[in-house]
């Protein structure tokens, strides 16, 4: 439960340092999860390399507290797979992924209540920025399970995954198709169906790869 609740206000506060001109307290999370600015509601985004920044740590965040939660279940990879066999097992890590991803949704429920009181409004990013958040970092959780069961070392998929967030969410500013990679870029309303359809191909597509990994003695450690 502390853990949590330290999750909780370290995002909170993530919000909180949001550089915000305008009278709308929502484009804070805008402008965090897009890495953006506007001067007034209504102006177009722009690129803010303080905001971009802010969004990569966020990133960072959220993915390290997913990526911890398999490396730990991995780590008793030989004893769930004993009495459960390789299949359940990697059931097991999706599983695991998906309870860590949903603890952070409901921390951003919290977050998005307390803005919406507070501004007494509501924006329609919230549904965009709810189901494409859960889809990247599953699709990032997917790609981390993938690295693990090959017995690649934790440091590896987590600099190869958080670098190729952070250069997609740079080159999705002006070459869009990169907003797949990512939670949120400038153009979401116009291409929101396309980034939600690209996330749930990728997320078959390596739902698939770690089915069918065959390899279980290489793969799994059971050799070692």
């Amino acid at each position: 439960m502390k853990n949590k609740i330290k999750l909780f206000s370290i995002m909170l506060l993530f919000h909180l340092f949001v550089l915000n001109h305008t009278k709308s307290p929502l484009l804070n999370i805008e402008f965090l999860m897009q890495g953006v600015f506007a001067n007034s509601v209504g102006e177009k985004l722009q690129f803010m390399f303080y905001h971009y920044i802010l969004n990569l740590a966020f990133m960072v965040i959220l993915i390290i507290t997913v990526f911890q939660a398999i490396s730990q279940t991995f780590e008793m990879k030989n004893y769930i797979i004993t009495r459960c066999g390789n299949i359940k097992f990697k059931l097991i890590l999706l599983r695991v992924a998906f309870k860590e991803i949903f603890v952070i949704l409901i921390i951003k429920q919290i977050i998005y209540l307390l803005f919406f009181l507070f501004a007494k409004s509501f924006t329609s990013f919230y549904f965009f920025d709810m189901g494409s958040t859960f889809l990247t970092l599953f699709m990032f959780a997917q790609c981390f399970i993938i690295f693990k069961l090959y017995g690649v070392k934790d440091k590896v998929p987590i600099f190869i995954i958080m670098g190729t967030n952070m250069i997609a969410q740079m080159l999705s500013y002006e070459h869009h198709v990169f907003s797949i990679i990512v939670i949120a870029s400038t153009e979401w309303k116009s291409l929101y169906l396309t980034n939600i359809i690209g996330k749930i191909v990728w997320i078959l597509v390596f739902s698939g790869w770690i089915y069918l990994q065959k390899d279980y003695d290489i793969a799994l450690g059971e050799n070692e």
